[in-house]
């Protein structure tokens, strides 16, 4: 399950990299579109989420560490626990 979900996870990146104005179009079009956000905030927000996407699936722990770190300050996460914890490529989609 984990693995399909990357996958996917990864088919959606490739398409948002290829063409934000989709993905920008997808976010609207979603179960839960932002109703106070206009098209140009949407695509915005595209633009500046694309450069944080990985291109080949991977994350560094580096990378890793400052996200949960950032998590648990924003009180998303309620512990902030060790990256080595979870961080695996063992779901990583097979090449």
């Amino acid at each position: 399950m984990i693995r399909r979900f990357l996958s996917a996870l990864r088919r959606g990146t490739d398409v948002a990299i290829r063409s934000p104005e989709a993905a920008a179009a997808m976010l609207e079009a979603g179960d839960e579109p932002n109703p106070e956000a206009s098209r140009r905030d949407t695509e915005a927000e595209v633009a500046a989420t694309i450069p944080l996407l990985s291109r080949d699936a991977r994350m560094s722990p580096d990378r890793a560490a400052r996200l949960v770190a950032w998590m648990f300050r924003q009180g998303l996460v309620e512990e902030e626990p060790p990256v080595s914890s979870f961080l695996s490529n063992r779901y990583l989609p097979k090449p």
